[in-house]
């Protein structure tokens, strides 16, 4: 099972630097409104290259050479997974649920906190609390309180 399903590119919200928020269980659709964001995780690309004519050694440690000729190499970018942890810290999202429930989930991201909780104010579904990294509440945002304001 890959580490995440998505990575969400959260873009810069004016000086407030934004980063990759990384979602492992294809849940973070359920709190916010995705469809503008750009997802890494999704960015696997048949590519080809071509490799020049070249000399090779038939077998290790052998002095005879014989030649490659020029042709094509077929080969995917963009499905390599990150090795270890993933980068960043961990958010925790905290919303109601259309039956009265809580749904708490927790994603990683990498960039800074405000540059998130703004894009939330802005494209969030549910009325929501966000907790940083060391469980710190920010001031819950409100569905649609963003257009009333504006």
């Amino acid at each position: 099972m890959a580490k995440y399903s998505h990575a969400y590119v959260i873009p810069d919200q004016g000086d407030l630097k934004g980063g990759i928020l990384y979602d492992k269980w294809d849940n973070f659709e359920w709190f916010a409104t995705t469809d503008s964001l750009d997802d890494q995780a999704s960015l696997a690309i048949d590519r080809t290259s071509e490799v020049q004519a070249h000399p090779r050694s038939r077998f290790m440690n052998s002095k005879g050479k014989s030649s490659v000729p020029k042709h094509s190499r077929n080969f995917t970018s963009g499905i390599l997974q990150s090795k270890g942890a993933l980068p960043g810290h961990t958010i925790t999202l905290q919303a109601n649920d259309d039956l009265g429930g809580e749904e708490i989930r927790d994603f990683t991201y990498d960039g800074g906190n405000s540059a998130l909780y703004k894009w939330l104010q802005t494209n969030c579904k549910r009325n929501m609390t966000m907790y940083g990294e060391r469980g710190t509440p920010y001031v819950p945002i409100v569905k649609g309180a963003s257009e009333a304001a504006a």
